[in-house]
């Protein structure tokens, strides 16, 4: 770190922080109520950890860090002629081979956009050798104070303080520029109202019993023996071995079922009106959360495209902003043909073969593509591709149309010229096509 800088630092310490210095019982620390959780209308308290604990909760948050933990990340360098991939460098060890001794690049995209949109910061320590990056180090986000000294953001971790570019901080959406906002902390309210329904949906199915045994000669049970040993003859009869027989009942016993009320049921269907909100929330289709009431194959297709273009790509444009900036040297900024770090959305369309092939074959015909790239994109063998680009022959700019006719004239005027056999003719035909 600058020296100047960190003396700035602890002279003047003007605190812009996750774990605020004001904190209190009174008037709590966002950091504070994201780890204890506040209460809520409801009456249910949530926190960060707390709010997991709902299934649609976890399940979206898993939907999202594994869609970009899957995806590919690619570390490319402009050139003249386009772009060409990277391998020679310690940002692409890092990023897709080993983020450190214990974390995988697919941990790594899956652990930072989880923290992203739970807590609403992730921070990574950039360990550096000789000036190059070397390894990324994870700090859980409440151990992280943020503090501005003169226009110049510091980090402190545990007693250390660091520059901000040590430290790859990658935030959700922001009030203040600085701190991102937990998803989670913004909806209180809703994660409260779905946890009140866990519950009594819970309490419902799990303390009312699923009938009861009445019988109209009051003296068949004269002890709470007797009436035990009734009870345990009627569930052995239809537990174990017995599931599905036919339990007989004597003395007049009968068995009378309890129904769950039409307000009970009522109130636990809107459940589902609530799991809708929480989808919303997250950007989760919910045919990714594997809720397929409303679902058919030709809205499922477009859920998958609506969440690849507004639910990752803002996350994979967020993160690559934050890597290209810290993580390569500064003169890579402006250089002419700079390194930069890229997402392949495109791999996850790779399930939909038919929609490929067509796009491929329409890149093919109007030569945007070659043989060799296609095979790169499904991982084939490429040592018996030619990466040459082709184009069909019958496709030519209008205002060489008569040029064209012409050569076409002057190529049947040579070959009966030579007078080439008919074998000559068909190769003529196989290479340039029938003209």
């Amino acid at each position: 770190m600058n020296e100047q800088r960190l003396k700035s630092y602890f002279k003047h310490f003007a605190p812009h922080e996750l774990r605020s210095s004001t904190s209190s019982i009174k008037n709590p620390s966002q950091w504070l109520l994201n780890i204890w959780g506040s209460d809520t209308y409801s009456g249910e308290n949530i926190s960060v950890e707390s709010a997991q604990k709902l299934e649609t909760v976890f399940t979206c948050l898993r939907v999202r860090s594994e869609a970009i933990g899957s995806l590919p990340m690619m570390i490319v360098k402009k050139t003249e002629k386009g772009r060409e991939n990277v391998t020679n460098n310690p940002v692409t060890t890092i990023l897709k081979s080993r983020v450190n001794t214990y974390t995988t690049p697919y941990q790594f995209k899956r652990l930072t956009e989880h923290c992203v949109e739970a807590w609403g910061n992730c921070f990574w320590h950039i360990k550096r050798r000789s000036g190059r990056p070397e390894e990324l180090i994870f700090w859980k986000p409440y151990d992280v104070t943020i503090s501005e000294v003169d226009g110049v953001y510091f980090y402190k971790h545990k007693g250390k303080v660091y520059d901000h570019m040590e430290v790859l901080h990658f935030r959700n959406g922001t009030s203040d520029g600085v701190v991102g906002i937990s998803t989670i902390a913004q909806n209180r309210e809703l994660l409260g109202f779905a946890k009140k329904q866990q519950k009594y949906s819970s309490r419902i199915m799990g303390q009312k019993p699923p009938g009861y045994l009445t019988t109209p000669n009051a003296g068949i049970t004269k002890s709470q023996e007797q009436a035990d040993q009734l009870k345990q003859r009627f569930v052995d009869q239809i537990s174990g071995d017995n599931v599905g027989g036919i339990p007989l009942l004597e003395g007049g016993v009968e068995f009378k079922a309890i129904s769950i009320s039409p307000d009970d049921a009522q109130y636990i269907q809107t459940r589902d009106f609530t799991r809708e909100d929480i989808y919303g929330i997250f950007r989760v289709p919910p045919t990714l959360a594997q809720n397929y009431q409303r679902a058919t194959y030709s809205n499922a297709e477009s859920q998958d495209l609506v969440f690849v273009k507004y639910t990752l790509l803002p996350v994979c444009i967020n993160m690559e902003e934050e890597l290209n900036y810290k993580l390569f040297p500064e003169a890579n900024l402006t250089a002419e043909f700079p390194m930069y770090v890229k997402f392949n959305v495109a791999s996850l369309l790779r399930a939909d073969f038919k929609s490929q092939t067509e796009g491929f074959r329409t890149l093919w015909n109007i030569g945007g593509i070659d043989d060799t790239q296609i095979a790169e994109f499904f991982d084939w063998d490429t040592s018996k591709t030619t990466g040459q680009r082709m184009v069909p022959m019958n496709v030519i700019p209008i205002d060489q149309q008569q040029e064209f006719i012409n050569s076409i004239v002057q190529g049947r005027n040579t070959a009966q010229q030579r007078d080439l056999t008919i074998e000559e003719l068909m190769k003529y035909k196989d290479k340039f096509g029938d003209i």
